[in-house]
């Protein structure tokens, strides 16, 4: 319907009600839309970030394995795993390359001229193995 105003055509106001309401519920999904999408990139981002930590914190188990082992191995002291303290969770596997077997008698035994070994670093979901070969 239309009504004639002052000599122009003018529609009746009723014809556009709720396209205010449309459009706000458009913008608004748009919206959501967006911030769901940046929550979900940073997420991931904050998971990689705890992944990363966990990494480090196994190579530097392994790291302390293997200072660990050539201190024994150069000077023949046994050094028990148990005077090292770690953080909870965290902890390293010493394995003879050669014959592929844990070393569990500390690496005095390994003091050859040569030799081989391997401290894996444990922690949590992550584990870093760092080899030393002499």
């Amino acid at each position: 319907m239309t009504i004639l105003f002052k000599g122009r055509e003018r529609r009746e106001r009723g014809d556009s009600r709720g396209s205010v309401l449309i459009y706000s519920l458009l913008i608004m999904a748009t919206i959501l839309a967006i911030g769901l999408s940046l929550t979900s990139v940073f997420l991931r981002n904050l998971q990689n970030v705890g992944q990363a930590r966990e990494s480090v914190v196994a190579l530097y188990a392994a790291d302390a394995g293997v200072e660990l082992c050539l201190y024994e191995a150069r000077s023949g002291v046994d050094v028990s795993n148990k005077q090292l303290e770690f953080q909870e969770n965290v902890s390293f596997v010493l394995t003879d390359t050669a014959k592929q077997t844990i070393i569990t008698d500390g690496c005095n035994v390994l003091g050859s001229a040569s030799f081989g070994f391997r401290s894996t670093g444990i922690f949590r979901r992550s584990s870093r193995a760092l080899e030393v070969g002499q």
